[in-house]
């Protein structure tokens, strides 16, 4: 029936943009982990998330995770950013400072845009303050060692593994 060959082929349209989106986080993960010094890192696992008005992220870090990332494929303006929280906030009890900046503040603030991507440390606690707007869109995602690869049986490297689907 024609209305099945649309459907398949949109939904065959709809993994190649997915797969060609994962490609390229993958390869800013890999941009990353060549600039940090790291390992190089697979995308293990990912999540969609919708905040709501009045939504929030509680402050987390991401265990068992080298890489972790935030891509932000729609976002209503003025939707409350990603926080980062600093590490050496608990060991600067004698600082001096006598204006806030981006080397001594105790938060960072990324504010979402369509289209952002944003790659952190998985030890990196982060959270986000209660949404103002009607809706916040969020792709997130964990990374492993690209070593550790083998104790996933599902695990894929978007880089080189071929796209496989389902559809006949």
């Amino acid at each position: 029936d024609h209305r099945d060959l649309h459907v398949r082929s949109r939904r065959q349209r709809q993994m190649c943009i997915r797969d060609s989106l994962w490609k390229t986080i993958q390869e800013c993960c890999d941009q990353y982990s060549q600039e940090s010094g790291i390992d190089y890192t697979l995308i293990s696992t990912s999540w969609f998330n919708t905040l709501y008005e009045k939504g929030s992220v509680t402050a987390h870090r991401h265990e068992r995770s080298v890489i972790s990332g935030a891509y932000y494929p729609k976002v209503d303006a003025n939707s409350s950013p990603l926080v980062f929280e600093s590490p050496l906030q608990p060991y600067q009890m004698n600082m001096n400072n006598i204006r806030q900046t981006n080397y001594n503040a105790y938060n960072l603030d990324f504010m979402p845009q369509d289209g952002l991507l944003v790659l952190f440390p998985s030890w990196l606690r982060h959270s986000v303050p209660s949404n103002p707007t009607e809706k916040r869109y969020t792709i997130s995602f964990n990374t492993i060692r690209r070593d550790d690869r083998e104790h996933f049986q599902t695990l894929r490297d978007y880089r080189t593994d071929p796209h496989e689907s389902t559809d006949t």
